[in-house]
């Protein structure tokens, strides 16, 4: 039951991030960046990937690249630098 609560928290998070001005291509498809902390863990980056997929189907304008940042890479930091060189957010 928790990780299917985190993998719904991990889905929401990616909802709200698509809505945070993310314009589209010239194909007219809008690329998200996700990255999950911990998602090196056993089968967590499988899983999800495979509800990105699912949700990439059923929102064909939508692309994500996801990137799971293992724990022992110290996420807080690497999601500051993100945020600093603006990578996450624009």
């Amino acid at each position: 039951m928790k990780k299917f609560l985190a993998i719904l928290m991990a889905l929401c998070m990616l909802l709200s991030m698509a809505a945070c001005g993310a314009k589209p291509d010239d194909g007219g498809v809008v690329t998200i960046r996700f990255w999950q902390a911990g998602g090196d863990t056993v089968g967590a980056a499988s899983v999800m990937r495979l509800l990105l997929d699912k949700f990439e189907l059923q929102n064909p304008g939508i692309k994500v690249e996801y990137q799971a940042i293992p724990w022992s890479n110290d996420p807080h930091t690497i999601f500051q630098t993100g945020i600093a060189g603006g990578d996450i957010a624009d």
